[in-house]
């Protein structure tokens, strides 16, 4: 975890230990201690149970500072997204650990540690647009002149470098919001790779699983989804590189397969068709 991430974890934490619940809990914890104290004449256990209210309420505080770690709460919905997919994946890796199918052995390691990269591209997404936010505000979307063109010659010209300057803005405003935009779309397709792979392998528990086509082909799953979740390792590096990603990482298309051939009919049907001979003969002026 980067420093600033986690000096951020800290400060959330840091206030949450001094809200008001928390002090009524200090206080409560006391009261209770010196009561103890009392009837006990003795200081050992009002102490004791002093120390243990004044961990439950740190416990509490932790808690509370985990779902207020993201300020915005469209990427801690992302992520809650991704954490509950990823329970559910582990819930029935378990179900067919009995399987021993090499790939699915291995697979939740890498989804783990994808995991961990993806957290962070989100936690700097979420600071990035904040910052951008705070920075900005209603300018970025109010970033324009006057609508009326003066009659003016010098007002003319004056407006024309305004308009260049309003182009450059947006384009450095939209480098700068693209490694948001990115890791949006990585947590999206990291949840769909899991949910698929997941129907996936309740179809393989409750279809068959003795029929080698159908092994073969939920092991074809495991390896398309090993494929995309690399794709999403290679597009998370190119965001922690650099705040103005270029490159575009490809995610292996899904083909429909029969056996280890390709269905020629889907690639068919995904393909545009032919242009006419009569249109062809128009366009070239035949």
């Amino acid at each position: 975890m980067s420093t600033q991430i986690a000096r951020r974890d800290r400060q959330v934490f840091a206030r949450e230990l001094v809200t008001f619940n928390s002090f009524v809990g200090y206080f409560l914890s006391i009261g209770i201690g010196v009561a103890v104290a009392a009837i006990a004449e003795s200081f050992i256990p009002g102490a004791l149970l002093t120390g243990v209210g004044f961990g439950l309420v740190a416990i509490a505080a932790y808690r509370k500072s985990v779902l207020k770690r993201f300020r915005n709460p469209r990427f801690l919905s992302l992520w809650t997204g991704c954490q509950e997919r990823i329970r559910r994946f582990n819930s029935s890796t378990k179900e067919l650990g009995r399987a021993g199918v090499a790939e699915l052995t291995e697979l939740p390691v890498t989804i783990n540690k994808l995991a961990d990269d993806l957290y962070q591209a989100l936690r700097r997404a979420d600071d990035v647009e904040t910052e951008v936010g705070r920075s900005e505000g209603w300018l970025a979307s109010q970033m324009r002149h006057g609508l009326v063109a003066p009659r003016d010659p010098q007002a003319q010209e004056l407006y024309r470098v305004a308009d260049q300057n309003i182009a450059e803005y947006k384009r450095h405003l939209e480098s700068v919001m693209a490694g948001v935009k990115r890791a949006e779309a990585q947590a999206a397709v990291f949840m769909t790779t899991l949910d698929t792979l997941r129907i996936r392998m309740l179809g393989h528990r409750f279809g068959g699983r003795e029929v080698e086509a159908e092994s073969q082909a939920f092991l074809e799953a495991v390896t398309e989804a090993k494929m995309q979740l690399d794709a999403i390792d290679q597009a998370l590096d190119e965001i922690a590189l650099t705040p103005f990603p270029e490159k575009i990482s490809v995610i292996p298309p899904r083909p429909d397969r029969v056996g280890d051939e390709f269905n020629r009919e889907a690639v068919a049907r995904s393909s545009p068709p032919d242009i006419p001979d009569e249109v062809k003969r128009r366009l070239n002026g035949q």
